[in-house]
Parts: structure tokens; sequence; C-alpha cells
């Protein structure tokens, strides 16, 4: 569940920016969709970090993306410390 959290960050690269429009719907898309994932985690999370997620959902919500970056770091610190690092994959092409 929280491997899947950097994912959203991706529905921003093919986001063109010469269209404002369109970029702000692809934004917003984005944004809704971390806030999604991040409400699911926080209904499956320990209470150690819970906090954290709130935290992490209000700065998201209110687009503060420097206090967002605050504020995930304790709960990244928590997920490898449980979990261990995040794995990558790589495929052949």
């Amino acid at each position: 569940m929280a491997q899947k959290l950097p994912d959203v960050a991706a529905m921003l690269k093919p986001a063109v920016v010469d269209d404002p429009a369109t970029f702000d719907k692809v934004f917003r898309d984005a944004v809704d969709a971390y806030l999604a994932e991040l409400d699911l985690l926080a209904t499956r999370s320990p209470k150690e970090i819970e906090k954290q997620i709130l935290l992490l959902m209000s700065a998201v919500d209110q687009y503060k993306f420097s206090d967002a970056i605050v504020a995930k770091t304790p709960i990244d610190i928590y997920i490898v410390e449980t979990c261990g690092p995040p794995t990558t994959t790589t495929s052949e092409a």
C-alpha cells in the first residue's frame, strides 16, 4: 500500500504545461488520487503514524507541498523500519 504512493506522482509526467486547463485537471486528479491513497492508508495504519498521515493529507489538500514533504518523512522512516526498504524492479526490453 505505502509503496503505491510515489506512483501517483507519475500521473503528472505527461501533463502539458502549455495547456493550463489540461495541466490543472491532471494536477487536481493526481492530488485527489494521492489523497485517496493516503485516506486508505490511514484506515489501515497503526496509531504510531496516524497523526502524521493526517498532517500529510492536510498539507497535500492545501497544496502545501513543502509541508507535505516534512510530514511524510516520519512516515517513510516508520515504513522502512517496520517493512524494510522499498524494492525496485527492472524490466528488460
